[in-house]
């Protein structure tokens, strides 16, 4: 099955969350302790010695709280008013750019796609995870985590009370989103987040964790 997403629905309601002044809800929607999971699930693949690719870091509120625990941190993403919240220095760097074209031809020990992936149709989350594992470091982590579909594909395209806005995303089916990734990768799937972050019964947040194929 085919499924369907609108770029341009996308891209307006993101343009719109960049207005959102406070760093946490204007990605993520609400305040919650998902981001603490998160940053323990990464902190089990990284070293003083690490290069970080963030694509899609959005206003860095992971990337930030990484500074210091990594050699190098580079956040992209496609709107870049929300690259201005991220602390750059020496050692981070960020970059406008659309994560389903980025590839910079460099080699990174880890990447993070947290939070990316609703928003791409299975072509395009194929070509992310096909660049993905062209800048992958031998021996590096890939780290996906999103929200996914339970037992099919779910499309939502509706006003959301939650984020007050009308809303447009596709959580893609587990296992098929594995097959995608597969391509590519070695993957193992990480049930790392409560119930009460997982509310609804069609759908569940893991994170996904790959190593390029030998």
């Amino acid at each position: 099955m085919k499924t369907q997403i609108d770029r341009k629905k996308i891209d307006a309601f993101w343009k719109k969350r960049t207005k959102v002044t406070n760093v946490r809800v204007s990605t993520h929607f609400r305040i919650d302790d998902m981001h603490e999971f998160d940053l323990k699930l990464i902190e089990k693949y990284i070293t003083k010695k690490t290069r970080l690719l963030d694509l899609g870091a959005g206003t860095c509120y992971h990337a930030n709280r990484l500074i210091g625990k990594v050699a190098y941190i580079k956040a992209t993403d496609k709107f870049g008013e929300f690259l201005h919240h991220c602390k750059v220095g020496d050692n981070f760097e960020t970059q406008t750019a659309d994560a389903l074209t980025y590839d910079d031809h460099k080699k990174y020990d880890v990447i993070l796609l947290l939070g990316v992936m609703n928003y791409f149709s299975d072509k395009e989350a194929s070509q992310i995870y096909k660049n993905c594992h062209s800048m992958l470091a031998e021996g590096g982590t890939l780290i996906i985590k999103h929200q996914s579909g339970v037992k099919e594909d779910i499309v939502v395209d509706k006003y959301s009370e939650v984020i007050g806005d009308s809303y447009h995303a596709l959580y893609r089916q587990k296992e098929k989103d594995v097959k995608l990734m597969e391509k590519y990768f070695q993957v193992e799937t990480i049930d790392i987040y409560p119930k009460r972050l997982n509310p609804w019964p069609n759908t569940h947040f893991y994170a996904y964790v790959c190593k390029n194929k030998n």
